[in-house]
């Protein structure tokens, strides 16, 4: 896509506009007509797309479209919200709203037909703009007409690599005579070129093979033009004798020719399994000591190839200076004046070798003083859930080495990732390019940093309203707030919400309406036990306070608005709220976390209600300090994959798990509990995967169950001799590489 934001705006309204037609009732007409004028612009961004080095005034269409699509959304937005909220009044309500939705729907549809007007006239400008509309919806960018071609820098210098090019070199020319296939991963910039480049120009390797190819593959890789080139490397063959064979039989003469060959391949830059799984079919595999060398961001792509690739890492600090230098000072040394302040540099990098050869290349064509050196250092230059298609999303990612994992979550999934720093400024470069930083009234996200802000007073929300009425994030979590005003709910497009108030004394009910939310998260200590009404919010999925939640009864069966809710994430409701209406309203919950007076509820039928919740798989238990405690587990939960314990949630002596209990259950945590002893049936948690134990000091020792469980590979415990020494043990004889113990001092 030419522009990620401007696409994601045109999807986000389509999907608007389909999913609420009706409440969009009267102004049908002219929403067909505006999707009509958005199928028509998209594949224009899509050709757009693929190319590079654009003009300005390309550049400047697509503003002119990213800005005409915002405010198609917010003419959209509050239309359909302040619909769905009259729905739900009562007769005389009703009768108003019904005056009032006649005058605001002419308006909406003279603003929709202004908006459909501006596409309209951006539609026709395409041409002046010299941008065509694509004839099919996969277009790939031209491939380069050399595939086989060099890349513009070629590095002689594996600074940091030396010891990886020497071994890379050995399983080239020894080892066995089998096909021998070596895939080199790692994130763009690290290095993986330039190894492979080393090795292949090596003169032993040189040597050795009878026949060596240097393919790169990309994005773009077509078949046909890559087993030509080979072809021609190989046999000679012209382009002419190749114009009239297919696929099929250019590759059949190559897979010939490779047969009794010794032949080395570098394929460079793949981006997809199915290219390997392609080529492979041509490769022959002899017994000639071939070898195929493979590089990929894409660890997937890697390990699809070789169960064992080799990863690429950062270089260290002192690898990064001894790179630098060779750079900046291919000849001479770094005068004295200027070593700590390359060390600097060098540092910023952060241990990534195409940054330290870039920023080595700018600084190798300037003068070499304190002064200016100084300058560059400081300069600050379908079906599938939307939390599972971006959990897809954040894992490509990950695979393809552009953002890095920092912390996982108990379950093993991802909680929080950074990218590195060379990405982030592209990232600030691109937001820039593309507008999507300035500060504007069409403002969709501002998240708020920085330990030395005042939290926000209720001046600063009145600015908010007034300056950035268009925002679908805010996120003052780390700056905090003074108050959690009443008028919250002039934020009406906010689909993302968190807040942090150490004064805040009430949650105001207007909260509710703020109807297209779908993450909300507060922590306000001095609010007790508020009630927020979820049932009017269709769109939440995911809720947590940090402490005890009171929610109300759902409506009644017969009112309009008893309709079941996507929430899915539920921290933390006090017990009374553990009703059985309640939780039959909550069909998708996946995570429950449950805070306040357990004990008095313990026999009653309220923790009974959870199993209705047949699709929970996180249980977070945690008693109210003030109150008394629960010493039993008598509820069935078949799918719970996580559960904790917290803070004297459990108050028996014996933690007995029965047999069969908790089948899916993968991760437990006991924190600050009273048990003495902990017991494991036979077949009881038999997918345990992970065990925190921490600060339960009379705890006498670990079930011997652990010892045998086939997926059990991770404890972490809080220091505890006799625990420590029964965690060894299991340590030993599991084998540190399929076993991590953790032993933190508390």
């Amino acid at each position: 896509m030419g522009d990620g934001a401007i696409t994601f705006l045109l999807e986000n309204l389509t999907r608007l506009l389909s999913q609420e037609a009706d409440l969009l009732h009267g102004v049908e007409e002219e929403v067909r007509s505006l999707q009509t004028e958005l199928k028509l612009i998209e594949p224009c961004l899509r050709d757009y797309g693929q190319k590079r080095n654009e003009p300005a005034i390309k550049t400047e269409f697509i503003n002119q479209l990213r800005d005409a699509a915002r405010e198609a959304e917010d003419i959209i937005d509050p239309y359909v919200a302040s619909v769905a909220q009259q729905r739900g009044g009562n007769f005389l309500v009703r009768t108003k709203s019904k005056l009032q939705r006649l005058s605001s729907r002419r308006r909406v549809a003279e603003q929709i037909k202004d908006i459909k007007k501006r596409f309209e006239v951006l539609f026709k400008q395409k041409d002046k703009y010299e941008i065509q509309i694509s004839q099919q919806a996969d277009l790939i960018p031209v491939e380069d007409n050399l595939p086989m071609r060099r890349r513009l820098v070629e590095e002689t210098d594996v600074v940091g690599f030396d010891d990886v090019a020497r071994d890379v070199t050995d399983q080239l020319t020894k080892g066995e005579a089998r096909r021998v296939v070596i895939p080199i991963v790692g994130m763009g910039g690290i290095g993986k070129t330039t190894l492979a480049r080393k090795v292949y120009n090596d003169p032993i390797v040189v040597k050795h093979f009878e026949f060596r190819a240097w393919v790169y593959v990309s994005q773009a890789y077509k078949p046909r033009n890559l087993l030509q080139a080979l072809l021609k490397c190989a046999v000679g063959m012209t382009t002419e004798e190749m114009k009239e064979m297919s696929n099929e039989d250019l590759g059949y003469e190559l897979h010939r020719y490779l047969t009794s060959t010794m032949y080395m391949i570098v394929l460079d830059d793949v981006w997809k399994t199915d290219c390997w799984d392609e080529l492979n079919q041509v490769f022959a595999t002899n017994t000639c000591g071939s070898r195929i060398i493979i590089t990929t961001q894409d660890e997937s792509v890697a390990r699809h190839v070789n169960e064992k690739p080799l990863k690429l890492n950062f270089l260290s600090e002192e690898k990064s200076w001894e790179l630098f230098s060779k750079k900046v000072f291919p000849v001479e040394r770094c005068p004295a004046d200027l070593e700590d302040l390359g060390k600097q540099m060098a540092k910023k990098c952060k241990g990534l070798p195409l940054a330290i050869v870039v920023l080595a290349g700018v600084l190798l064509k300037k003068e070499k003083t304190h002064r200016w050196w100084s300058k560059v250092s400081s300069h600050k230059k379908d079906n599938e859930k939307m939390e599972e298609v971006a959990e897809e999303y954040l894992e490509d990612l990950i695979a393809r080495n552009v953002v890095q994992v920092s912390k996982m979550h108990a379950d093993g999934t991802v909680k929080a990732c950074c990218v590195h720093d060379l990405l982030h400024k592209i990232c600030i470069f691109k937001a820039k390019e593309e507008k999507i930083s300035r500060a504007s009234s069409t403002l969709r996200s501002m998240l708020c940093f920085g330990p030395d802000e005042r939290p926000l007073s209720l001046e600063a929300w009145k600015l908010l309203y007034k300056h950035f009425p268009s925002l679908r994030v805010f996120d003052a979590w780390i700056v905090g707030v003074e108050v959690i005003p009443n008028d919250i709910h002039k934020l009406l497009h906010l689909r993302y919400l968190t807040l942090k108030s150490p004064t805040a004394q009430t949650l105001p009910a207007s909260i509710s309406n703020l109807w297209n939310l779908q993450t909300l998260v507060v922590a306000a200590p001095h609010i007790d036990r508020p009630q927020l009404n979820i049932w009017k919010m269709k769109e939440l999925r995911h809720l947590r306070f940090h402490g005890q939640l009171l929610l109300p009864e759902p409506p009644n069966e017969n009112d309009s608005n008893n309709v079941s809710i996507n929430l899915q994430t539920l921290y933390c409701i006090s017990p009374d709220s553990c009703t059985e209406r309640v939780f039959s309203m909550l069909p998708n919950l996946l995570k429950l976390g449950i805070h306040g007076n357990l004990e008095e509820h313990r026999l009653s039928k309220k923790f009974q209600n959870l199993s209705i919740l047949n699709c929970l798989q996180t249980l977070k238990l945690e008693r109210d300090r003030s109150r008394r405690k629960l010493d039993s587990l008598e509820f069935v939960l078949p799918n719970l994959q996580v559960l904790i314990l917290k803070n004297a949630a459990y108050n028996g002596r014996n933690l007995n798990c029965r047999s069969n209990g908790f089948p899916k259950l993968e991760v437990l945590k006991l924190i600050n509990l009273a048990i003495r002893s902990w017991n494991i049936s036979q077949g009881s948690m038999a997918r345990l995967r992970s065990v925190v134990i921490n600060r339960c000091g009379l705890l006498e020792g670990l079930p011997s169950a652990l010892q045998n469980m086939p997926d059990f590979r991770e404890l972490e415990l809080s220091y505890h001799v006799q625990l420590v020494h029964e965690a060894k043990e299991i340590e030993k004889s599991r084998g540190k590489e399929h076993f991590k113990l953790v032993i933190c001092q508390s």
